[in-house]
């Protein structure tokens, strides 16, 4: 209970930020769209856990990077709301031989392929250069995710080929994310941005989804994020 309370604060704090930012600015610089329509690629890795695992390994969790695509809603100068369905999966697949206890040659197919949907649910505080090209902000996010992960193992010999197992584990799990980043303008109506996401935590398992031994310049790596957005309807005061 405590995670998700630190979520909704930090939530909380960015939509209530705005209120701190509410200085009127010249109108002739706020002639902006107010709805915006765009892709966010990220280069994060999340892990989704399982509470009972139906495979033979006992796997507990399968991993995803998603691509989200996002309607955004310019409250005022400063904040910004999105809301978005992203996609995200991951695959193995590998055949090996051996011989049984029979003296029989055989060949092992092991394979698996994860399907993960997400809601992300994100909040964006302007604090640096709000109506200038290069505008700064804060971001936290909230992702529900279903995903599911089908394992299937096949056994071939004497021209005979057998399925060992073929089963399917499926979960829900609940991310946070907060960070940093900017956006730039690109051409016209399309604008990019680049973000840092300094924390990111899987609420449903204390696991979270950054292991602990990966390295700090890898862990770095993967904390970023880019996107892109367009410009939707007429710009608007």
């Amino acid at each position: 209970m405590k995670k998700y309370a630190k979520c909704l604060a930090l939530l909380l704090f960015i939509l209530n930020g705005s209120d701190l930012f509410a200085q009127e600015v010249d109108s002739s610089r706020t002639n902006r769209p107010k709805w915006y329509l765009g892709v966010g690629l990220s280069n994060s890795i999340y892990y989704l856990f399982y509470d009972q695992p139906k495979n033979p390994n006992l796997l507990l969790n399968s991993r995803f990077s998603p691509v989200d695509f996002h309607l955004r809603y310019r409250v005022n100068q400063r904040l910004h709301l999105e809301g978005g369905l992203a996609y995200g999966g991951d695959k193995f697949h590998i055949k090996s031989q051996g011989v049984l206890t029979s003296g029989e040659m055989v060949e092992e197919e092991h394979k698996s392929r994860t399907h993960v949907i997400a809601l992300p649910l994100t909040a964006k505080l302007i604090l640096i250069n709000a109506n200038k090209a290069l505008p700064i902000y804060v971001t936290g996010s909230v992702m529900p995710a279903y995903g599911t992960t089908r394992y299937l193992n096949r056994r071939t010999g004497n021209n005979e080929t057998t399925t060992v197992f073929d089963v399917q584990d499926e979960g829900i799990n609940v991310f946070a994310m907060a960070g940093v980043g900017f956006n730039y303008k690109i051409w016209r109506r399309f604008s990019g941005k680049a973000e840092l996401l300094l924390l990111r935590r899987n609420l449903t398992n204390h696991y979270g989804n950054v292991k602990r031994g990966d390295p700090w310049g890898e862990r770095a790596v993967r904390s970023l994020a880019i996107g892109f957005n367009y410009y939707l309807g007429k710009r608007s005061r």
